[in-house]
């Protein structure tokens, strides 16, 4: 959450840039990016902040280009969405070679500590599949076989016979962690060889794709369900979950011995970890705040933000588009997170901290076009053009 803060501000130097942008920049930009993928793998979405936001730039100065009036002005809007696509170009390659190093920086860590490298997006998709216990059993069964025509795998139509004869009875409490180790069973002859166990994770990422290219109406209900229930959480549900998640420890001690040394729990009981958050009323606020009404609030604030720039004559369209990307990016991670996982409380606060960025920016330029003194003709526009003959 600290990287996505310093991605933000560093996003908001760069396009505050009035041309050239320098390579520290991109730089500062760029690793924090690198770390963000490293700790989730969603986090690359990130990656895409600074060129969706030169985008939404180009295509407001080809706009305002077709509808300038004068002559001096199209030129000027020319020469800025030309501006604007080339640090879109450079964006791009900075984003592309974040999600690569990240990508080869796991490799090679794996590679040095002697373990195959293997993509956990299917044993995530697990959590995702629970929904399935509460669908009446001729839905469910219509889901699945169409899941398994996407599919000539025999192994991933394994993976889907199982699951078929999983949900049968009552199931609401479906245990992912053991349905993986009988499909490793079931798959696998010996758990050991590290081919092997390539094999079984590359049947489960291949299920991702069968329930997902295309997508059923079925699971697109269940996503639009758990996204609906994002939009309705508060920050103090939020942080309840991380201290109900972090109690989880204390009667699973069992399973978790690693855990024991952790400052978080030595010397701890559930009591005085939950006893933090009643204790601190900053936990607890704003309680009846939910992320629609501050994304209401953000929508206002967009659209006087817009209106005072056009009469301040100021010209906002890269906060305008920084401010719309952020937002955009944190409601696509938000998403993403409900198509490819179970929900969690947690998966909310990548989409909280865009948005409260978001707003931030767009309350802060507001009040500065308002106390400052309206911009002259040659300060508004860049040297390159204020001197050249109209």
């Amino acid at each position: 959450m600290i990287l996505v803060l310093f991605i933000g501000t560093t996003g908001l130097r760069i396009i505050q840039q009035s041309r050239n942008i320098p390579n520290k920049e991109w730089f500062l930009f760029g690793v924090p990016v690198w770390l963000c993928i490293l700790t989730r793998h969603i986090n690359a979405v990130l990656a895409g902040l600074l060129p969706l936001t030169f985008l939404l730039v180009s295509g407001s100065r080809l706009i305002a280009t077709r509808f300038a009036r004068s002559q001096s002005s199209r030129r000027w809007h020319r020469l800025q969405w030309k501006w604007a696509s080339q640090k879109a170009m450079i964006a791009v390659a900075v984003g592309i070679s974040c999600v690569l190093l990240a990508n080869a920086s796991l490799r090679t860590l794996c590679y040095a500590v002697q373990l195959r490298y293997h993509s956990v997006v299917g044993f995530a998709f697990l959590g995702r599949l629970k929904f399935l216990a509460g669908l009446p059993v001729q839905e469910r069964n219509q889901l699945l076989d169409e899941a398994a025509k996407n599919t000539n795998s025999a192994d991933v139509k394994k993976l889907i016979s199982m699951l078929r004869n999983e949900f049968t009875g009552v199931t609401a409490n479906w245990d992912v962690a053991t349905f993986k180790k009988k499909a490793q069973a079931s798959l696998l002859q010996t758990q050991d060889d590290a081919g092997a166990q390539g094999r079984f994770y590359s049947a489960l990422n291949g299920m991702v794709w069968t329930f997902l290219c295309p997508p059923d109406k079925i699971l697109l209900g269940a996503v639009a369900a758990d996204f609906k229930r994002s939009q309705e959480i508060t920050i103090p549900e939020v942080v309840g979950f991380l201290f109900v998640t972090t109690k989880f420890y204390f009667s699973h001690r069992d399973v978790m011995p690693q855990c024991a040394s952790l400052i978080t729990f030595r010397d701890k009981n559930a009591d005085q970890i939950f006893a933090l958050f009643k204790s601190h009323s900053y936990f607890r606020h704003p309680k009846k705040l939910t992320y629609r009404a501050l994304f209401v609030c953000w929508a206002g604030l967009f659209a006087l933000f817009c209106l005072i720039t056009k009469i301040r004559k100021r010209d906002g369209a890269d906060l305008a588009s920084y401010s719309a990307a952020l937002m955009a990016l944190g409601l696509f991670i938000m998403f993403a997170n409900c198509l490819l996982a179970v929900f969690q409380p947690r998966y909310t606060l990548p989409m909280w901290e865009l948005t409260i960025m978001s707003v931030t920016i767009l309350f802060g330029a507001i009040m500065e076009y308002l106390v400052s003194p309206l911009p002259s003709v040659s300060r508004s526009r860049p040297k390159e053009l204020a001197n050249t003959p109209h």
